[in-house]
């Protein structure tokens, strides 16, 4: 659901900065242990995120993606689509996880 109303308000394609990005198509981790560097990963304990619809919305401004400029005055009539959207569903939580991939000499 919130997919459709950004890809409604920022377009199908996704924009990063003045281009457009596409998901590499080999992963870092790959790359790296193909390299001269040793490769280490390592992952922080689970944590659960908490959302609410304003945390939501400034996740997204705080992305390449997702930033404010790309929706010129459409910022209120946005947030009001959003808002709407995810009302009854917000506050809720979500498990997360996060590992760092490090490239060593």
């Amino acid at each position: 659901m919130l997919d459709t109303i950004i890809r409604k308000w920022y377009g199908q394609e996704r924009r990063a900065g003045d281009s457009t990005y596409t998901h590499p198509v080999e992963r870092h981790e790959t790359i790296i242990r193909r390299s001269c560097f040793t490769y280490e990963e390592i992952t922080l304990p689970p944590y659960t995120i908490h959302w609410t619809i304003e945390s939501i919305l400034g996740n997204l401004y705080s992305t390449s993606y997702g930033a404010k400029r790309f929706l010129g005055d459409n910022i209120i009539p946005f947030e009001q689509e959003v808002k709407l959207a995810l009302e009854g569903l917000a506050p809720f939580t979500e498990p997360a996880t996060l590992s760092m991939k490090i490239a060593r000499k």
